[in-house]
């Protein structure tokens, strides 16, 4: 995964595509599979991600992508994981 993650306010789903080297389609699933992934719409109906939506995504990706979790047990790891400690883990993209 390459890091680009500037100082920006907002990100398109392309950018955000090309941070974590998948589809865009993929975020778009992982969008509908993960409430505590919710990007902004703007007029024409454009994702906008924040920078706490790029954390949230590291987060998932790092539970999908690196330790292979399954879609029905991740909701509840990543609840959890966020109530501990809202930080991402240190190892992970």
């Amino acid at each position: 995964m390459e890091n680009i993650k500037e100082d920006k306010l907002y990100y398109t789903i392309g950018e955000v595509a090309e941070m974590f080297d998948v589809n865009v389609s993929l975020i778009r699933y992982w969008e509908n599979q993960f409430s505590i992934l919710k990007p902004k719409k703007n007029k024409k109906g454009n994702r906008l991600f924040t920078s706490k939506d790029i954390d949230n995504l590291h987060l998932i990706y790092y539970l999908v992508k690196e330790k292979g979790g399954l879609f029905m047990d991740l909701s509840t790891r990543i609840a959890g994981i966020l109530l501990e400690n809202p930080v991402m883990p240190a190892s992970g993209p």
